[in-house]
């Protein structure tokens, strides 16, 4: 489901799902983020989607298609990486591994993180994922 990132649909269903997480986790006085908002709505989303692709007559079927590379998958970026990732623009695997040397150094910058990316070769592990 991470990969529907880029597209306006999920977007907006994540950020309607996360602001009604917003409202209830307020009027409950229960601590928390926007990102970690955010999360929580999109694991909810992806759990629906898992639970109706489970219900689907042609969810055995087998399409050929390789399963979809998530940022997570990459060594050296956990769930709080994602979300500054996220909040960067950077929202899935692909545009991860697209990154020139310019906007590694942009990004590194907004990141507060100077020689993370290259010395976790997280450019590499994105272009290697998305090869499989």
């Amino acid at each position: 489901m991470t990969t529907s990132s880029s597209h306006p649909e999920y977007t907006e269903k994540v950020a309607h799902d996360a602001f009604l997480i917003y409202l209830d986790r307020i009027e409950k006085n229960i601590p928390g983020s926007p990102e970690s908002d955010w999360n929580q709505a999109e694991d909810r989303l992806r759990e629906r989607a898992e639970k109706a692709r489970s219900k689907c007559p042609f969810a055995s079927m087998s399409l050929g298609l390789a399963p979809m590379a998530t940022l997570n998958q990459i060594k050296g970026i956990g769930p709080s990486f994602v979300a500054k990732l996220n909040a960067a623009g950077i929202h899935d695997v692909k545009q991860l591994a697209t990154l020139q040397p310019d906007d590694i150094a942009q990004l590194e910058s907004k990141l507060k993180c100077k020689g993370r990316i290259a010395r976790e070769k997280w450019v590499e592990q994105a272009r290697s994922l998305i090869a499989h």
